[in-house]
């Protein structure tokens, strides 16, 4: 199967966005907040899906509006690796199962580890690769324990850095 990438961006982020509305429809089903002014289950996966699909639509209108201007088409073909997709999804798959079991540490930064060296790999040696692919990883993770645990008070499956501060 051939597809320009301009069809396939389309198809993609067309699939992806109705997965989007999809989930954001699903959110109105969790639980009304229980004090008033506490914004409830439904505001963190509402105010991801929504700053998403924001991003998903400027995509599909930007390819849209090429497609209507009658742009020359990208002429590069769109090829899917099988294997890459599948060692993705494994991957995805075991960060899923191992969340709970490594902490959310250990199992985010073998994941970002994993999926960043190869990519890194390309352009630099092996150990430039790893130092940048760990450094990336452990960084994504401070990041995100201090947005959300700190920040937020999201509880999220910490081994070893603290649920709080304290001073």
């Amino acid at each position: 199967m051939k597809l320009s990438m301009r069809k396939a961006d389309l198809v993609v982020v067309g699939a992806f966005t109705a997965a989007l509305v999809f989930l954001l429809d699903h959110t109105r089903t969790f639980a009304p907040p229980l004090l008033e002014g506490y914004p409830g289950d439904a505001f963190f996966p509402q105010l991801v899906l929504g700053f998403t699909l924001f991003w998903a639509g400027v995509i599909l209108v930007r390819r849209l509006f090429q497609a209507m201007a009658d742009l020359p088409e990208d002429e590069r073909p769109f090829k899917l690796d099988g294997r890459e997709f599948a060692l993705v999804l494994a991957a995805v798959v075991a960060y899923a199962l191992l969340l709970d079991p490594l902490g959310f540490e250990a199992a985010t930064t073998l994941l970002l580890a994993g999926l960043l060296i190869p990519r890194y790999r390309v352009e630099m040696t092996l150990p430039r690769a790893m130092a940048w692919g760990v450094g990336v990883a452990l960084a994504t993770v401070a990041i995100c324990w201090l947005v959300f645990v700190i920040l937020l008070n999201v509880d999220m499956p910490l081994l070893v850095l603290p649920r709080y501060l304290t001073f």
